[in-house]
């Protein structure tokens, strides 16, 4: 008999022989004191954890099934790099002697089956990731193109402003054009001179032009207008340079007159006073 096996009100201990019957048994309540109130419970679940129900069994089955399939791959993966002619010389063997038989057929297509799925779809995954970064570069060079339009037109519309800021191109005739190059002519004539000489060349024709205008065509020193030619203050042949500040406009006679005298003593025939 049992341990914790009830009966009348008692509870069976143990077998002994001193006891009247050969048994040793005890009182519920006295019993429930010495061992717990809960004992009949733990015990039950003590047992249900012990011998489980055919249900239960099934189900922790089920549970431990992945695992040991897992570990079966494994151990036939080790076993495949280890002894990797051994295994194929059996997987013939086994595909020879099996190839007629319907179960070893069916589950070959359904392996078939379930390997074309998951070749499709690993293929569905690696297109769309290609999709996707082809659509993003896609965009990067449209966002790049608009970025690149967009200063075009930037600059576009710069030049546009600087082109309106300009002022409007004067075409010249033909006795303007002689004009400037005999001008040209004669600014070379003087700069050769003062280079020859060591001195300072930085007037332009264009500077004595306008430096021209502004004299309104009078002479610096007798003041009558007159065909104007350029002057120096302090003579080429003395040192002086051929710069504006030492630039003046004279008429042909009081230049010729003047040769290389300095403009102060010159001037001082018209009672100009230079310093």
């Amino acid at each position: 008999m049992e341990f914790g096996t009830v009966r009348d009100g008692m509870v069976f201990i143990r077998k002994d022989n001193k006891c009247r019957g050969g048994e040793y048994w005890m009182k519920m309540d006295h019993f429930l004191r010495v061992n717990g109130v809960d004992y009949f419970e733990r015990k039950a679940a003590f047992k249900e954890r012990q011998y489980p129900s055919d249900e239960e069994r099934e189900r922790r089955k089920e549970a431990k099934k992945p695992k040991r399939n897992a570990r079966a791959r494994d151990r036939m993966a080790q076993k495949r790099k280890d002894q990797p002619d051994l295994i194929r010389e059996y997987d013939r063997s086994y595909r020879e002697r099996n190839k007629s038989n319907p179960d070893f057929i069916a589950r070959r297509r359904a392996a078939s089956e379930r390997f074309e799925k998951k070749i499709k779809e690993a293929n569905a995954e690696k297109k769309a990731e290609r999709d996707r970064i082809r659509n993003e570069h896609a965009a990067e060079k449209v966002a790049a193109r608009e970025v690149r339009l967009a200063l075009i037109a930037e600059n576009k519309a710069k030049r546009q402003a600087i082109v309106a800021l300009r002022p409007a191109r004067v075409r010249l005739t033909e006795e303007q054009r002689k004009a400037c190059r005999r001008d040209e002519k004669k600014n070379y004539k003087h700069r050769r001179r003062a280079l020859l000489r060591g001195q300072e060349a930085k007037a332009t024709p264009k500077q004595i032009r306008e430096a021209m205008v502004k004299a309104k065509k009078k002479c610096y020193y007798c003041g009558q207008k007159s065909k104007l030619t350029i002057d120096h203050v302090v003579p080429l042949a003395s040192g002086g340079s051929h710069t504006l500040d030492n630039i003046v406009f004279a008429c042909h006679g009081c230049n010729s007159e003047k040769r290389d005298l300095p403009a102060h003593e010159f001037g001082a025939r018209f009672g100009i006073l230079l310093a």
